[in-house]
């Protein structure tokens, strides 16, 4: 667990793995605002449950992914940017040129869910920087590398734990490897929006105990954000809220994903992806062999940015909260897990309809933030 504090003249720094879900295109685009206040070393393409490339060669057919050659989200949100990128350093010179951004960019371990035996380009771009991490000693001059580090994963973790396996066993022989691992538990931290695959159950928690990991999922940036809104928020996802706002602000918010614009997740009929498609209401969707699980909204309306919230506590802001998952920020406020000592979680809770297939969602029940007090000025048994 991380036990000092972040230098707050310092940008933190970040790698960040992602697939390729709508709302990891929406998030992308709102990370790149903030590519002047946030150190980003890495944009890294990951597979999850629900999105992976696939492998001809051991019969895996891919799963909600971009066809060959079609641009993917980060170079999407990449390519938008790149249009602006002039108008942004006339407000901050430290935003930084969309040619670097692009040299930023790798594919991680995309193949199968869940899938970590082979190195890839992505999971290389993290191992490098765990190397340095862990070869780099407290106090050193060259301080680059006793700075924390926050490694997010928008989608699965199967990346992130081929690279912490990589520099295990390029370094695990050592005799100061306890050492060493040392350096990387105290200066890493993994933020998730969920599980998305097996591999930090499987590989991470039993092989880097220590090692912070904070689930981050919250309904506030998510499809389910209606649900948790206050009735006088919810014109902030409106079509003409949104449109207003987002959609009609150049490029990057043309780029943004909305309710009915017509764009795919990925080609061929997909039960779950009918945030495309204009005109029709619920009903007739399921009429059509669609699993309506989020409600059907106006065109032109938000839909999702969920994992905005890993990005979100390293804004400097005030809120501070990177420094302690338990203060609270844009992200949410995470507590210590009750079954997993170095996770951080959030209470996050899912109100989904039943549908027939549709997996069931956890419902933690964490105490209240904010509890009314009775006449007596006691807060009520919980």
């Amino acid at each position: 667990m991380r036990s000092l504090p972040f230098p707050t003249a310092v940008r933190p720094r970040t790698i960040i793995t992602t697939d390729p879900e709508l709302d990891d295109l929406n998030s992308m685009i709102r990370l790149l605002t903030y590519a002047n206040e946030i150190d980003i070393r890495g944009l890294v393409y990951a597979g999850s449950q629900c999105h992976v490339a696939g492998d001809p060669q051991r019969g895996i057919a891919p799963y909600r992914w971009p066809a060959p050659g079609e641009r993917g989200h980060i170079d999407q949100a990449i390519d938008a940017y790149a249009q602006v990128e002039d108008t942004l350093r006339v407000h901050d010179p430290r935003y930084p040129s969309a040619a670097h951004l692009r040299s930023l960019v790798r594919t991680g371990n995309i193949a199968a869910e869940g899938e970590m035996e082979e190195e890839t380009e992505g999971s290389g771009l993290i191992a490098d920087y765990l190397r340095e991490i862990a070869l780099t000693p407290d106090g050193a001059t060259e301080d680059d590398a006793t700075r924390p580090l926050f490694i997010q994963a928008w989608g699965g973790i199967s990346t992130i734990a081929r690279a912490l396996r990589s520099v295990a066993e390029e370094l695990g022989g050592r005799e100061d490897w306890e050492g060493l691992r040392q350096r990387i538990v105290d200066r890493v931290v993994i933020t998730s929006f969920g599980e998305q695959d097996s591999t930090l159950d499987s590989y991470v928690r039993p092989q880097w105990p220590g090692l912070e990991h904070r689930e981050v999922a919250t309904e506030t940036w998510g499809y389910m954000t209606r649900g948790v809104l206050a009735p006088a928020d919810c014109e902030l996802a409106s079509a003409r809220w949104t449109e207003r706002s987002i959609s009609s602000r150049g490029p990057l918010g043309a780029a943004y994903r909305v309710w009915g614009d017509g764009r795919q997740m990925a080609a061929g009929f997909d039960r779950e992806d009918y945030f495309w498609i204009q005109g029709k209401d619920g009903a007739e969707l399921a009429a059509e062999g669609y699993a309506v699980w989020c409600p059907v909204q106006e065109a032109g309306a938000f839909i999702s940015e969920g994992d905005t919230s890993n990005f979100l506590l390293l804004v400097p802001n005030g809120l501070s909260s990177w420094q302690d998952a338990t203060y609270g920020g844009w992200g949410g406020r995470q507590a210590p897990h009750p079954e997993h000592a170095d996770t951080l979680t959030s209470d996050m809770r899912f109100h989904l309809p039943d549908l027939p297939g549709m997996p069931e969602l956890p419902q933690p029940a964490w105490p209240p933030l904010v509890v009314d007090h009775d006449a007596e000025g006691e807060a009520p048994a919980e």
